[in-house]
């Protein structure tokens, strides 16, 4: 056992200390600190790194990547944009696309650009009936995105007001 030291304090507390532990004893209970000496990194054990995933655990494919604009069909000076990545744009777009007609909208525009040889771009525009209503459909939107393996990194709403 290490050589141990009794220090008091104005606040009435205690310190026994030893090279092993500090104890602080207070109105409150035992406080037990260990040592600087105590604490050890261990080294890290190298681990062979796995096989790169397959189609079906890969979560994203980098390069694909849309952009979802949307109105509610009457009234164009509200507008609602939605950007992110996708692991496939055309389960996207179709996805998106059922989901958009099932609740009575319509697909504006659908195109699918390719890039370069990896690099896949998906532009939508849909007219969805209340889109901004209560409840608000782009929320529906926004889970169909996430069912079709979409995440939306943005989401951008534009209220045109009119003087």
């Amino acid at each position: 056992m290490g050589e141990q030291t009794t220090q008091e304090t104005k606040a009435g507390a205690v310190w026994l200390a030893c090279s092993d532990v500090i104890t602080l004893l207070t109105t409150d209970g035992f406080v037990t600190l260990p040592s600087g000496n105590s604490f050890k990194v261990e080294p890290r054990v190298r681990v062979d790194q796995a096989p790169l995933p397959t189609v079906d655990e890969q979560g994203l494919c980098v390069g694909a990547c849309f952009t979802i604009a949307a109105t509610n069909g009457a009234d164009p000076s509200r507008r609602l944009a939605m950007l992110g990545f996708c692991r496939s744009v055309s389960d996207l777009s179709e996805v998106v696309e059922d989901a958009v007609l099932s609740c009575g909208g319509k697909i504006v525009l659908n195109q699918i650009e390719l890039k370069s040889g990896i690099h896949e771009i998906l532009k939508m525009t849909v007219a969805i009936p209340l889109l901004n209503g209560v409840p608000p459909q782009h929320e529906y939107l926004r889970s169909a995105i996430s069912s079709g393996g979409g995440i939306v990194e943005k989401m951008y709403r534009q209220w045109q007001m009119y003087g």
